[in-house]
């Protein structure tokens, strides 16, 4: 070839040669001309420079699927210096050879082969597991669009057409090879944060365990006791008053008849002090196992006007409050709703004492029960000094304290309003609150309509 104006490189599989408007590349299996905006020097000496950086290394293993001994010879020549190297002649041999003999880093497939091609090998490749991650580059004289996508969709990595150029052999190898050390180093990475937030869970489950057994143990060792303050106030107020209270009266001794009231209310404040401490105590042993429990509440047709009457007269006698009016409203005709009696009476229980908690020293608290859609909603309102918009957003989690919107002092432990959501979750239903500071607070729950299905 004249060369004139033109330099040459020469190598031991080759020579380079530029000249005018083309760069050639000649050896013995492979003849290649290009433009010169194709900087074939450029990519020769990339080339090199990731044969140096891969001979750093454990060499990666390559397998050449080619039914053309003088294609597979000439990739091998390119590649052996670099990889470790194998070439087989047909789809069949690279089925075997992969699954038996070697495990490569990397396939070059070509695609027009007798009785198996390499569409076919491919296929049977990705939809082993053992297999489905090596990376498959296609090498084929196949030049349309149509092909190359096939070979795309079916799961290869990439696709070079022939005649081949070594530089960009090697570089498309060296990029699919570093993405697949990527890949499998995020996958360790994967797997490892996976382990550790299982040892996490683990340790959770068991801490979750342990307080478990604690709140039983306390709860056990907390109810005797209450139980028994709670007997010996009521027993004693009965006593004081049936008799004592009594002789008192017929002697007129007012010093006396006074100092004895003043005990039979401080009797009375220490049986309503541990009966709400006893109300904690049952609602975060019941909040605990729901919670551990994670099983659905199992609920029935229900009448709701009978329980919540009864209910709101239960509630009402237990608040205690003379100055708090405690209005009920409800639809005529309500349906029959899917509930579980007991555990909405606890909902509704919680609810109420919430509103007399913090109604203040008078007002109303009105409970209304109507049908809406496809649910019967039950509203509790109150005219309490209403729930900040920051504070709405965290009110049912779990041991949140909500304190006197003017005060800022938290009232309670924190733990019926999560225990009734909990509840209502359990039941299919929903609980939500709606307030403004200032207008009092709104706390509703819904329950589905029994259809008789």
């Amino acid at each position: 070839m004249n060369n004139k104006g033109g330099r040459a490189i020469g190598g031991a599989r080759g020579e380079c040669h530029e000249s005018g408007a083309f760069s050639v590349f000649r050896s013995p299996l492979i003849c290649i001309v290009l433009p010169h905006r194709v900087n074939l020097m450029g990519m020769l000496h990339r080339s090199n420079e990731v044969a140096q950086m891969s001979t750093i290394e454990s060499k990666r293993r390559v397998l050449i699927v080619d039914d053309d001994f003088t294609n597979a010879e000439l990739l091998t020549s390119i590649l052996e210096k670099i990889y470790e190297v194998k070439s087989v002649h047909n789809g069949a041999d690279a089925l075997e050879c992969i699954r038996t003999e070697l495990h490569p880093d990397i396939i070059l497939l070509d695609v027009m082969m007798p009785k198996m091609d390499g569409y076919e090998v491919c296929e049977q490749l990705k939809s082993d597991p053992k297999t489905a991650d090596i990376p498959v580059i296609f090498i084929s004289a196949l030049h349309s669009p149509g092909d190359e996508a096939r070979g795309l969709q079916l799961g290869a990595m990439d696709y070079i057409s022939k005649p081949i150029i070594p530089a960009i052999v090697l570089l498309r190898i060296q990029t699919q090879l570093e993405l697949k050390a990527h890949r499998e180093e995020l996958e360790e990475l994967v797997a490892a944060k996976t382990s550790q937030l299982k040892r996490a869970y683990d340790e959770l489950k068991e801490l979750d365990r342990l307080k478990s057994a604690l709140l039983e143990s306390v709860s056990h060792e907390l109810r005797t006791p209450l139980t028994s303050v709670i007997g010996f106030a009521k027993v004693s107020s009965k006593k004081l008053s049936s008799s004592v209270l009594a002789e008192l009266e017929s002697l007129q001794c007012e010093k006396g008849r006074k100092s004895v009231l003043q005990v039979l209310d401080n009797l009375q404040h220490i049986a309503h002090q541990a009966e709400y401490l006893s109300k904690q105590v049952r609602n975060v042993m019941e909040f605990s196992e729901l919670v551990a429990e994670n099983q659905m509440i199992a609920t029935s047709p229900v009448p709701l006007e009978p329980l919540l009457r009864k209910t709101i007269a239960s509630a009402g006698m237990a608040a205690k409050s003379p100055h708090v009016r405690l209005k009920l409203e409800v639809e005529p005709d309500l349906p029959l709703v899917l509930t579980n009696p007991q555990r909405l009476e606890q909902v509704l229980e919680n609810l109420i004492s919430n509103a007399f908690k913090f109604n203040g020293e008078d007002g109303e608290v009105y409970c209304q029960a109507r049908q809406l859609g496809n649910e019967v909603v039950i509203s509790i309102h109150d005219a309490g000094p209403g729930i900040p918009n920051e504070e709405q957003v965290r009110i049912f989690q779990h041991f949140q304290q909500l304190g006197d919107s003017v005060t800022g002092k938290p009232k309670g432990l924190g733990i019926g309003l999560s225990l009734s959501q909990v509840i209502m979750e359990r039941m299919q239903g929903r609980i939500w609150v709606s307030s403004k500071v200032g207008s009092g607070s709104v706390f509703s729950v819904a329950l589905r309509i029994h259809t008789g299905e």
